[in-house]
């Protein structure tokens, strides 16, 4: 199904689909997949796996990434050493979501680690449910940069983990 505007009875995609359609296309010419077209490409595909086939964040090659994101409740810890030399050359801040007892992953690789502790309910979150089911439980997320900025932070003077 197309995403976007009708006007005038001609359809018109909006930025996004726009952006998704140029990221896949990169996706495939960066990674020189000859056999698949951007239209084999679903919005919700994994770049690793099942989806592309893709087996590390290193595969990818990439020259600068400013920020990763790890959801670890969904990936293995592991997946960071599959970023380890993407992480080495590009100096990303990294933000680890339900990092739990693992918040100290960031040491090797000369960072720095800040536990965050969001709440896991909002009465100001984006569907406007207004029961909270969680009681006043956080989740346990770690915020990690290289040393090198660390120092120049605020943060860099606080306590961290790593």
């Amino acid at each position: 199904m197309r995403k976007g505007k009708r006007i005038k009875n001609k359809f018109v995609p909006d930025k996004l689909t726009e952006l998704k359609e140029e990221l896949k296309a990169k996706i495939i010419e960066q990674l020189n997949l000859e056999d698949v077209a951007v239209s084999d490409i679903a919005d919700d595909d994994a770049l690793f796996g099942d989806g592309l086939g893709l087996d590390s964040i290193d595969a990818l090659e990439l020259t600068s990434l400013r920020l990763l994101v790890v959801d670890l409740a969904r990936q293995d810890v592991s997946c960071l050493a599959g970023a380890s030399a993407t992480i080495r050359r590009c100096r990303p801040v990294i933000y680890l979501l339900n990092a739990g007892d693992n918040a100290d992953i960031v040491q090797g690789f000369d960072y720095r680690g800040w536990v965050h502790r969001p709440n896991l309910f909002s009465a100001d979150n984006f569907a406007g449910i207004q029961r909270n089911v969680f009681g006043r439980r956080c989740a346990r997320d770690v915020l990690a940069l290289p040393i090198e900025a660390a120092e120049r932070t605020r943060l860099g003077r606080g306590a961290a983990i790593a």
